[in-house]
């Protein structure tokens, strides 16, 4: 369902004149599939055109027709004409152009650039290697070891298990640069610390069959699992290179507890219902056993994990049969996997064959829809090999869904298939696959023929890379990453705008940066992060504005302290950030620092502006401002719902009180000027005080003499047609007694306009 026209005019229709909106779509070629309502809801169609017309009187000098087919004229008053021509496949609005009501004069236009590219049929890793320093002896190649974000900074970390008793974290400090290469810098070993379980966690090992690192609670950090059949449980990753107490995996009014995934070839953990809580799923014949996680509950001990019981859903199929992970012998079922290949963000299920891949459209809650063959598109070599008609053996083995492009899509990639290549097609998003292409010269020079290799975020820039591990190998060799997504999309960033033109010489140049850049800084600098922040996001780090007369004024923004809420499954971005406008020899630097909640403590204040300071360039303050606030809780559910994610009240959150301070030098040598204001509301939302004190000295709100109290009064009769409108205000001093200042009296006239007052 699309838009296409709104109509508006005096009164109530019809009219005999009135103006219209009407909107013109063209077929897109990357058509969208979303399945999260549970049934498929599908976008094939882009704008193309917006025409604002006029019917019924038609001016002279505009461009008369039936613009929105209905068999009567109207007048053109202005047409805006999109153009998409960024890239040949994906809808990339590129151009914006407004013509006037003769249809012909045009503003020149506004355009849109991105960063995007076409992706080379071949493309070289020899000088795409990421090194490492630092690294530990022994890396993911050794059973004892593997990557871990333990300190939320949404940075791979590594965990190893094997020192008896003993937990080692090495933390990922980021990429550094050295004579033009980069490089991963890991830190020193850190015990983890288990004191919130007694140390139970540490006489766990990785290489046991029953252990594993997942996310249970989907707060967005991996947690170390029991997965025994007897008592399973996990033991809490804090975030901050600890492991927390002890929680009991339990299933609501059931016994059947669910298979432990991790080591069970059959089953499988994937949020099904998308409420970011990790599910779990074993097809078996007649459909899919489906094991819900529950999340937290009020009536829950704060130790204990809930599975729903047991429920059989029809699962997904192909041709007839249930598309399992798993044969009857509990041997793994080469090429199946899960993976999002229509971008709607819930989890396929799919099965990689030779010359295809079959998928099944998730539609949540355990059921997909009908099957959908994505052929592989064969080749001729185009000069590079003899081509391609199908994936071997070895190269089904070694085929993987991931989305390296960074668009959302998981994208077919297959190792092996040629000697130190990877190969792989990128996912239209219309169920096909673009042509393949190849990644040449991979590392080699493995003291194993087939090293280990892990798919991870290791540089946090918020695509997956290719890691290599080897631990027989020297010292900055253990570990080699490529940066698959910034090595074919020529950008860390794809598919954002980065710049605007306006066409009359005004130009805006955006350029962005992932949150774990900022993070890094801060640590190094000595200033951790305090909340956690386990995903990378993309941030804007610059925005220049060019004139056309050869200047530019540049803003630069910092970040600090960002924060997820693994409760709600919710980023409430960060408690503090900067901006810096660049200066010039006309005008000096300007900082402005604001400070956030975040609603770690109450919800009800995320997002809420707490402090702003302007500062120079040196740091020193020359104004800055307060605001301390109030949370009235208005409504309280009785009792409060089991589901800690459900409502539970209203609350008002309200400034209480303001204080504004003005350094009228920086350096310190004057004292500063204190300003304060102070508010009250009742529980409608209308403010009904307002005390403006002026300048105060000390705790003397009356200094100056220039406080000035404003009192306002509503109409609190329901019934009354102006209910709650405002109908009397005062105005003070601060003394005591209050003097009255001035005196406001409000009158609403009802209808027929005889002069009542109704206030």
């Amino acid at each position: 369902i699309y838009c296409s026209a709104i109509r508006y005019g005096p009164g109530a229709p019809p009219w005999d004149a009135f103006s219209m909106v009407t909107m013109t779509y063209e077929d897109r070629p990357d058509v969208l599939d979303d399945y999260r309502s549970g049934f498929l809801m599908r976008t094939g169609k882009r704008l193309k055109q917006i025409d604002i017309a006029l019917q019924g009187d038609l001016p002279t000098g505009h461009l008369i027709g039936d613009i929105n087919s209905d068999g009567i004229n109207e007048a053109l008053i202005r047409r805006y004409v999109l153009a998409y021509e960024t890239h040949p496949h994906w809808s990339l609005l590129s151009k914006v152009t407004i013509f006037g009501a003769d249809g012909v004069s045009s503003l020149p236009p506004a355009e849109f650039e991105y960063g995007v590219r076409d992706q080379p049929r071949v493309v070289s890793a020899a000088n795409a290697v990421i090194g490492t320093k630092s690294e530990p002896l022994k890396v993911m190649d050794n059973d004892f070891v593997d990557l871990i974000d333990i300190n939320a900074d949404a940075l791979p970390d590594i965990l190893r298990t094997e020192l008896g008793g003993q937990h080692l974290a090495y933390l990922n400090q980021g990429v550094r640069t050295e004579g033009g290469r980069d490089y991963i810098q890991w830190g020193p070993p850190q015990n983890v610390d288990s004191s919130d379980n007694g140390d139970l966690a540490l006489v766990r090992n990785l290489n046991e069959a029953e252990v594993s690192l997942t996310d249970v609670d989907g707060d967005g950090l991996a947690d170390l699992v029991l997965n025994s059949s007897i008592n399973p449980r996990y033991f809490k990753n804090n975030g901050d290179v600890s492991w927390g107490s002890t929680k009991i995996i339990e299933i609501k009014d059931g016994e059947d507890f669910p298979p432990a995934p991790y080591s069970d070839p059959a089953a499988q953990t994937v949020d099904l219902n998308f409420d970011k809580n990790i599910d779990i799923i074993r097809p078996i014949s007649g459909g899919y056993q489906v094991w819900y996680s529950l999340g937290p509950r009020r009536s829950d001990s704060p130790n204990t994990h809930r599975y729903s019981p047991k429920i059989l859903t029809p699962g997904a199929s192909h041709d007839g049969a249930v598309l399992r992970f798993a044969d009857e012998l509990g041997n793994a079922i080469p090429g199946m996997t899960l993976a999002d290949l229509n971008g709607d963000r819930v989890t396929d299920v799919a099965r990689i064959r030779p010359t295809s891949v079959v998928f099944a459209p998730s539609m949540g809650y355990g059921n997909y829809a009908d099957s959908i063959v994505m052929q592989i598109p064969p080749d001729n070599g185009f000069g590079h090999d003899e081509g391609f008609a199908a994936l071997t053996p070895n190269g089904l083995l070694n085929a993987e869904l991931i989305d390296i492009t960074g668009n959302g899509l998981a994208d077919l990639v297959v190792r092996g298939e040629g000697f130190r290549e990877l190969w792989y097609w990128i996912n239209l998003g219309n169920c096909t696959f673009d042509q393949r292409r190849i990644v040449t010269q991979l590392p080699t020079a493995f003291s194993n023929p087939n090293p280990e290799i892990r798919w991870a975020d290791l540089n946090g820039n918020g695509t997956d890379d290719l890691v290599y591990s080897d631990s027989e190998l020297e010292p900055g060799q253990k570990l080699r990453t490529i940066d698959l997504g910034l090595l074919i999309n020529g950008d860390p960033c794809p598919f954002l705008m980065n710049a605007i033109d306006n066409g009359i010489g005004g130009r805006t140049e955006i350029e962005y940066l992932p949150t774990t850049k900022y993070a890094i800084s801060d640590l190094l600098s000595g200033n951790p992060w305090s909340m956690g922040l386990p995903h990378v996001s993309i941030v804007v780090n610059r925005i220049t504005q060019k004139d056309g007369l050869g200047r530019s004024f540049e803003t630069e923004f910092e970040y600090h302290d960002g924060y997820y809420d693994g409760v709600e499954k919710e980023f409430r971005g960060f408690s503090r950030s900067e901006r810096q406008e660049i200066g010039d020899d006309s005008q000096p630097t300007l900082i402005t620092e604001f400070h956030f909640d975040v609603g770690n403590r109450n919800e009800a204040l995320k997002g809420k502006t707490l402090r702003t300071l302007y500062k120079t360039e040196s740091g020193e303050v020359f104004s800055e401002s307060e605001d301390f606030w109030n949370v009235r809780n208005l409504f309280a559910a009785r009792p409060s719902p089991d589901d800690l994610l459900a409502p539970n009240g209203v609350d008002f959150p309200f400034v209480e009180r303001s204080v504004g301070i003005l350094h009228e030098e920086p350096s310190g040598a004057t004292q500063p000027i204190r300003l304060e204001r102070e508010y009250s509301y009742d529980d409608y939302g209308n403010r009904v005080m307002a005390a403006d004190y002026g300048q105060v000295q000390d705790d003397d709100r009356n200094f100056g003499n220039d406080e000035r109290v404003h009192w306002f009064v509503y109409n609190a009769t329901p019934e009354s047609s102006i209910w709650n409108l405002e109908v009397e205000t005062f105005t003070t001093d601060n003394s005591q007694p209050a003097r009255l200042v001035t005196h406001n009296r409000i009158y609403y006239d009802e209808p027929s306009f005889i002069g009542l007052d109704l206030g």
